[in-house]
Formats: structure tokens, sequence, C-alpha cells
């Protein structure tokens, strides 16, 4: 994972993207992500909220609004730390709005945990962890019906979790044209590595 990504440029938005974009052309496998990716961070990032915490949240920080007396410091705190940060580095204005929306889940997430410990009459953790394998199994069919390829996960771990749900962002951003030059730049390469990986698998 570490080498891949490295050799990418974990920070380099263009790289990244066309990286993800090349494993993601099909229109219905691109629908089936964004309708997934970000469900699956919200139902991992509830499950981290389970964890234990490590630390305390000051009362000044909870009395600073009613929605922050359900920020814990835990494994889901730290995860969404990580996603902040890296957004914010790749893209300040996608970035920063993926970074925000994170933060709004980890924010629910804790409230979502300390409010239910149920959830369709089965225990809350279960409900979670059975709703996240049913979102990944969908984006398993959507590459492997529609798009007819792996998923990038297999090739780059960081990607699958960490910077997928801001390039599903980037998708609806660029629709409304989002720094169109910069997207017409990425789907040249995109076309020119999908060419060639049909080219391999002719073989």
């Amino acid at each position: 994972m570490g080498g891949k990504a490295e050799a990418r440029g974990f920070f380099d938005l263009k790289k990244q993207f066309i990286f993800y974009a090349s494993y993601h052309n099909d229109s219905m496998n691109v629908v089936i992500h964004l309708f997934c990716i970000w469900q699956i961070l919200y139902t991992t990032t509830a499950l981290l909220q389970m964890t234990p915490a490590f630390g305390v949240v000051p009362a000044e920080v909870s009395e600073i609004h009613w929605s922050l007396n359900h920020l814990n410091i835990n494994a889901a705190l730290l995860i969404t730390l990580v996603y902040v940060v890296t957004y914010v580095i790749m893209d300040p204005v996608a970035g920063g709005i993926g970074a925000a929306l994170i933060i709004l889940v980890n924010l629910h997430t804790g409230w979502l945990v300390s409010t239910y410990t149920t959830i369709g009459g089965y225990p809350l953790w279960q409900a979670l962890v059975a709703y996240n394998v049913v979102l990944w199994i969908l984006q398993f069919i959507g590459h492997g019906v529609f798009e007819k390829r792996a998923p990038a996960l297999l090739d780059s771990l960081d990607q699958a979790f960490i910077t997928a749900p801001l390039f599903v962002l980037l998708e609806i951003l660029f629709y409304f044209g989002y720094r169109k030059k910069f997207y017409k730049d990425c789907m040249k390469q995109v076309e020119k590595n999908i060419s060639e990986f049909k080219r391999m698998k002719s073989q």
C-alpha cells in the first residue's frame, strides 16, 4: 500500500484522482459508489464511536454548541482528523467541504451511539455491521458486473478507506463545473489508462 501510494504522491490530487477514476468509469458503477461510499464512512465511523474513549472533551468545548456534547476522544475522532487534514491539503475548496461533512458525520454518529442501543430490534452494532457489509457487496457488484475490473482497493487501500469519499464528492462538483480544466486533463489520462488496461486484458 505505502509504496504505491508514495509512487502516486499521496497528497497529489491529480495523480490520485486519475488512479481512482481509472477504476470508476462505468456510469452505473459511479452511481453505486455515489450511493455507498459516504454511507460506508458513516457506518464505519459509528462503529468506531463504540470504541473506548481515551480522553475527555473539555467542558469549555462541549459548551460551545449542543452538538459538541457528543464529541468523544476515541478512534473515531482520530480517523476524522486524518480525513480532515488529508482533504484540506489535497484540495482546500472541495477538501474543505469534505472535511466539514466528515466532522458532521463524526458528531452525528456520536449522537447516534449515545442515544440508541438498538435499531430495528437489533443491537445497533449488528445493524451497522450488516448494513456496512451490504454496501461493500454493492460496490463489488459495481466493479464485477458493470466496471468489469477489480476494485481499486486491491491496489490501493489508502484510496479505499481514506480518499474515496473525497473523490465521490469531486465527481459531484465536477458535474456542476468545478475545476473544468483540471477535470478535462485528468480524464484524458484516465482514458489512456483504461485503454491500456483493456489492451492488457485482451492479451
